[in-house]
């Protein structure tokens, strides 16, 4: 019959585009609520947990680069290194400790960020009527589902709310939104129904993918009490070689400036 589609067939397609579109709905929520509720829990719960290790470790390593640079170039004056060579060097450690010490102000940001999510968490998972309104606002606005009937401003004030928690808020914007489900494109249903299944497709292998990289590949060391607390000890045994290391440059530097001061005294003496 042509590119015409008899009624059993077209029913059928009709069927099949809107369960997609609830399926793209519910994957666009699942990987919302991925990213920004529990991938955000577990990144913040990880800062509170583990944050100050880090940053001990990170402090310390950065005073053990300082005091290597002033060795080192007590050393480059002490053996007449071409002053060329001595600044090149000076120049090397001071990008390294530039870049250590912008972890070290990055990292202490974190942690602070942490600390006031603590206070006024944004979430815990939302099941239940919350999820079902903001997958309704989905449903019915975004712009990869209905790109007719898109508006980004309300659904991302729908966002904001399901991230925040914030059921009044998400009740009202859910009554903004025309429940108008079963209006399905008059043509094209073929293409349409191909389209959707590709985005299914997509959301769904995204979402899996979430789920293997940082922040979940931390969940284990923030939730589970054997791998917090190996963490937690590789990261002290961590620490403590940064402090031998230090306590090591400590020394070796204090030698340094009895050798400078036992040639600064032979010096006077030969003259």
């Amino acid at each position: 019959m042509g590119n015409i589609i008899e009624l059993p067939r077209a029913k059928e397609l009709e069927e099949s585009v809107s369960a997609l579109r609830r399926a793209a709905a519910e994957a666009i929520c699942a990987n919302i609520s991925l990213v920004y509720v529990e991938g955000k829990a577990i990144e913040m719960n990880y800062r509170l947990a583990f944050g100050e290790l880090e940053i001990a470790i990170l402090d310390t390593y950065c005073r053990t680069l300082r005091l290597r640079r002033k060795r080192e170039v007590i050393l480059g004056q002490i053996t007449r290194q071409a002053p060329r060579s001595v600044k090149i060097l000076e120049a090397q450690l001071d990008e390294e400790l530039a870049r250590y010490e912008g972890e070290l102000l990055r990292k202490k940001r974190l942690v602070e960020e942490a600390r006031q999510w603590e206070k006024h968490p944004r979430g815990v998972v939302k099941e239940g009527a919350m999820k079902a309104q903001f997958t309704a606002v989905i449903l019915a606005l975004h712009p990869d589902i209905r790109p007719e009937k898109s508006d980004l401003r309300l659904l991302n004030d729908a966002a904001d709310a399901y991230i925040d928690g914030d059921g009044r808020k998400l009740r009202r914007l859910r009554k903004d939104v025309r429940a108008d489900d079963d209006e399905l494109p008059l043509g094209g249903l073929i293409d349409e129904e191909k389209r959707l299944m590709d985005l299914v497709q997509d959301l769904e292998a995204e979402n899996g993918a979430v789920k293997i990289r940082a922040p979940f590949t931390m969940r284990a060391n923030v939730e589970e009490e054997e791998a917090r607390r190996a963490w937690r000890e590789q990261l002290e045994g961590e620490l403590e070689s940064h402090r031998r290391r230090l306590a090591e440059e400590e020394v070796a530097l204090t030698n340094m400036m009895k050798l400078v001061k036992r040639l600064e005294n032979k010096s006077l003496k030969e003259n």
